[in-house]
């Protein structure tokens, strides 16, 4: 069997398969990109990223204390007679319950998001419970939770519901295991999702982390410094214009911890120029599905899997420090327009503090992507081209490898190359058949 050939397939954008003469048929990934970014854009005011700025980064008191001044004994103008999920009008007092994960982080020591239990009553719409749960802390069950909350309210006596409403079955379970007789009931609670939108804008609006390069002193300046020099490269050498349509790359630095991730160049549309970095190719293909079909409701992002991304920005886009510190430190830019920016953003579009090694990872993949296309554009502007793998060492001795496409890595040997930048062509295998890698 010869070497197979990757074919563009323009007018097939949702398939990425062998066809039945062993070719590889590319997806277009512009458009969902494009659409991908603006979702997570919209993300940034729905979960407290403001104008000035100001992330959803802040210190686990700070948090606590906001809880406790906006929500004690809140009333909530819960609409009197609200149906709940199952379609029947409850009677007597019902407690809405759950342990919802809050798009912010803590970033005292290191970044973790933090839970948070809400009990409302309804009808009365008073939130009786609004506990934050530290990750590191001595974890508390649910159901201690509610325990807590009938012996001490936020507001009023205390005082034991007729019933609970709670969208988690396994939430469910084990308040029925712990209060025998109690009604619970499994339903949709929509109340407590506009309670934490609520809380979360709180929150940013008195004293979030402010937006840095340096991450409040997360990102060391020699790695901020390499950011700006390998990303003024790889503007100049422009890869969306070869690649518009995208094409998924296998990416390995075997000295990060970065094996089998996927990355994928956007701007072929002509904006949101960089390039994203998925954790593998399953990644790849969960954020395309995700970003093509509608979203469930407002406000509720999935993006099917985290994603780091280097985005090149305007100037007058950026958040005022991160210009200002931009020109204090003199680091190169390619034009106004070509600010970098790298961003880490989970599942559900919320931006995770940045580490020293994120900003390195994206580092050195640009710098790596430029040098990449610099000896192969010809190759892959093509309409078919034999797959692709090249390694690359950096000044520090770390490897940085790619293969294009992505499925095309087993046909390749994969070593250590002696030095400086090793192109590898694929080498035709014993029966028929690619080895593939320990």
């Amino acid at each position: 069997m010869g070497t197979p050939v990757v074919k563009r397939r323009s007018r097939d954008p949702q398939q990425l398969a062998r066809t039945g003469d062993g070719r590889l048929r590319m997806p277009r990934v512009g458009r969902w990109a494009s659409l991908a970014k603006t979702q997570s854009t919209d993300s940034a005011s729905e979960h407290g990223d403001d104008g000035a700025g100001v992330r959803s980064k802040i210190r686990l008191g700070r948090i606590e204390e906001l809880a406790s001044l906006d929500y004690h004994g809140r009333v909530m103008g819960a609409p009197r007679g609200r149906r709940t999920g199952t379609g029947e009008r409850p009677g007597g007092v019902e407690w809405v319950g759950g342990r919802l994960g809050m798009p912010i982080y803590i970033t005292e020591g290191e970044p973790r998001r933090p839970d948070v239990d809400f009990w409302l009553e309804l009808p009365s719409g008073l939130l009786v419970t609004a506990s934050i749960l530290d990750p590191n802390a001595p974890q508390v069950s649910f159901a201690d939770s509610l325990l807590r909350t009938m012996a001490s309210p936020m507001a009023g006596d205390p005082r034991r519901p007729q019933r609970v409403r709670l969208s988690d079955a396994r939430l469910a379970a084990e308040i029925r295991s712990a209060f025998p007789g109690l009604d619970v009931v499994v339903a949709p609670t929509p109340e407590l999702d506009e309670i934490l939108r609520d809380l979360v804008e709180s929150l940013s609006k008195h004293g979030g982390e402010k937006a840095s390069y340096f991450e409040n002193g997360r990102v060391s300046p020699e790695s901020v410094s390499a950011l700006f020099q390998s990303a003024r490269v790889l503007f100049t050498m422009a890869p969306w214009k070869t690649v518009g349509d995208g094409l998924p790359i296998r990416l390995d630095i075997p000295a990060l911890g970065v094996e089998a991730a996927c990355v994928s160049i956007i701007g072929g549309l002509g904006e949101h120029l960089g390039f994203l970095i998925f954790p593998s190719l399953e990644g790849f293909e969960a954020f395309r599905r995700a970003a093509e079909r509608p979203r469930r409701r407002p406000g509720v992002i999935d993006l099917g899997t985290n994603v780091l991304s280097l985005n090149f920005e305007r100037g007058a886009d950026l958040p005022e420090g991160m210009r200002r510190e931009a020109l204090e430190q003199g680091w190169p830019i390619h034009n106004p327009d070509a600010y970098p920016q790298v961003e880490h953003r989970d599942r559900d579009a919320s931006l995770r503090p940045l580490t020293d090694r994120d900003v390195r990872i994206v580092s050195m993949c640009a710098l790596s992507l430029a040098s990449f296309f610099m000896r192969n554009d010809h190759l892959l502007a093509a309409d078919d081209f034999e797959p692709i793998c090249m390694s690359a060492l950096n000044d520090d001795d770390v490897e940085v490898r790619f293969t294009a496409p992505y499925h095309a890595w087993p046909l390749f040997e994969v070593n250590r190359p002696a030095g400086g930048s090793t192109e590898r062509r694929p080498t035709r295998k014993k029966r028929g058949r690619p080895r593939r890698r320990p």
